[in-house]
């Protein structure tokens, strides 16, 4: 099973407007950018192209098709690796792209991975690759797809020094976690609304399981963008919110 990516230089309209115009970017005719033939060195030192493989290394190869310069056009290159090897092969290519200013579109779960301010971050969302989370927009975007009925239904964001934060749940019914280390003690905290009597529990469903918490902490998309955002930002954890200590 392959996996498909398309890398492109900028610009592109915001949001689902980007997805709009990604066929007729992908279509652009003229000489490939100076931006992605860098990127393509990049990506061939790491990931060789098959075509440049002995017959006796092609087990090595990670791409569906070669030869791999033949899938850059002028401002966008449509990648495709074998899915078994997506967990090695994502996260560099959206690291590398990030570093030149490209942009990635994840064409399986319809991602579009912009640079930004963030480093060493990981986004994993379940049933997914885990990918660099490279700004608070790639993390809300995440937010956004999850739903107990159609999946997925909860991410982890891990950051520095062993700490994370996680969110669950979907459709408007949400718990997040916040876990940090601090002197050596650590730390794990669940989040409430400071304005909900914290009195009784209630079931957030996941796709799977259900998670119990307390009645004040089910939260909004807003609530667990809030204190994801915060997380990423390097940010204490947001003091509107009621932190119950597991």
């Amino acid at each position: 099973m392959s996996y498909d990516v398309i890398v492109v230089k900028p610009p592109v309209p915001a949001g689902e407007e980007a997805w709009r115009a990604l066929e007729s970017i992908v279509g652009e005719s003229g000489a490939t950018a100076p931006d992605l033939l860098g990127f393509y060195e990049r990506l061939t030192a790491k990931f060789p192209c098959i075509c440049s493989l002995s017959e006796d290394r092609l087990d090595e190869g990670v791409w569906s098709t070669g030869p791999l310069l033949q899938a850059f056009g002028h401002r966008a290159a449509t990648l495709t690796f074998f899915g078994d090897r997506a967990v090695d092969v994502l996260p560099y290519i959206i690291e590398r792209a990030a570093s030149l200013g490209l942009l990635v579109f994840d064409q399986v779960t319809h991602q579009l991975h912009c640079p930004g301010g963030l480093r060493g971050f990981m986004l994993t969302v379940e049933d997914e690759v885990p990918v660099p989370a490279l700004s608070v927009g790639i993390i809300e975007q995440a937010v956004d797809r999850l739903s107990p009925a159609r999946g997925p239904s909860f991410l982890v964001v891990d950051g520095p020094h062993e700490a994370y934060a996680q969110a669950a749940g979907g459709d408007g019914a949400f718990t997040a976690e916040w876990y940090e280390v601090q002197n050596g003690t650590p730390l794990h905290w669940v989040g409430g609304l400071s304005d909900v009597p914290p009195d009784g529990e209630i079931a957030i469903p996941t796709r799977d399981a259900r998670v119990t918490v307390r009645r004040n902490e089910r939260l909004a998309s807003t609530d667990v963008k809030e204190i994801l955002g915060a997380f990423v930002q390097g940010s204490p954890r947001p003091s509107r919110f009621a932190w119950r200590r597991r």
